[in-house]
């Protein structure tokens, strides 16, 4: 309890340029996740919060779509109208026996950021 929610935004390009009309920003942001293949214009996270894994990375190891973690910190970035967007995620997986990235903590595996058409 007491922790902050951080609020990101996607970053919305149209090839390859990224979008800067408000009125297409928000157009984008107001569409369900249905029509967007589940993905979301803004995300709120908490650190610590659970997290849940939707793509195979190392399945040897146990990093697959559907492990669970929790969120233990994230890198982003802010644009010149202050719009954050988030970058990366390191979290904390503590069912994987895969070996983690140099200076990243046991059980702990970074999740970058995605892209998607529509």
């Amino acid at each position: 309890m007491g922790q902050v929610v951080e609020w990101f935004e996607a970053i919305d390009t149209y090839r390859g340029t990224k979008v800067t009309d408000p009125d297409v920003h928000e157009y984008l942001l107001a569409q369900p996740s249905g029509k967007t293949g589940q993905w979301l214009g803004k995300i709120p996270l908490v650190l610590g919060m659970p997290v849940i894994v939707n793509q195979n990375f190392d399945i040897g190891g146990g990093l697959v779509d559907g492990s669970f973690g929790y969120l233990r910190e994230f890198q982003s970035q802010e644009d010149a109208d202050g719009t954050r967007s988030l970058k990366s995620c390191i979290v904390e997986v503590p069912d994987i026996t895969c070996e983690p990235l140099p200076h990243l903590p046991p059980k702990h595996v970074a999740v970058i950021s995605d892209a998607v058409e529509m």
